[in-house]
């Protein structure tokens, strides 16, 4: 296929240009197409002198905090920290509890001889009480028990 372009100007397409050749259709009404004249000059786009600015590509992210490793080896220094006082805390119990009991222990005599003076105290008050109510019924002995027996018994009931 061969396409010859025939202006009345050479170098131009005006609109009084046609074309001829071959494998094109023969219609009489077909133009050509007309191009439209500019009234300015054509200017190629061109970057500015010394290029353009570089691209930033890297990523700018600011400081956020401390790292991963950072924060697990706090986090590790806290919890031992913390289960190092539980165990001294468990110490200074144990000790508190073994002073606890040592004192009852050691209180025990004490509290005993106290509630001997006091059940004897009651004991003398109640036979002395006795021996005022029965001061007249002869052969009466205050303070001696109802039992034939040489073992102490403590009174069954307090007064």
């Amino acid at each position: 296929m061969s396409i010859i372009i025939e202006c009345p100007q050479p170098g131009t397409q005006a609109p009084g240009c046609r074309l001829t050749g071959t494998g094109l259709p023969t219609s009489p009404q077909r133009q050509p197409p007309s191009f439209p004249t500019m009234s300015v000059p054509f200017r190629q786009d061109m970057p500015p002198a010394g290029g353009f600015e570089a691209v930033k590509y890297k990523r700018n992210l600011p400081f956020r905090g401390p790292s991963s490793l950072v924060i697990l080896g706090a986090a590790t220094g806290i919890c031992a920290w913390g289960f190092y006082r539980v165990g001294k805390g468990n110490l200074e119990k144990r000790e508190l509890a073994r002073e606890k009991v040592w004192s009852r222990i050691h209180l025990v005599p004490l509290l005993m001889a106290e509630g001997d003076r006091d059940a004897f105290r009651r004991e003398q008050a109640a036979v002395g009480r006795e021996r005022a109510i029965m001061k007249d019924v002869k052969g009466w002995e205050a303070g001696k028990g109802v039992y034939h027996s040489s073992r102490y018994r403590s009174p069954e009931i307090v007064i």
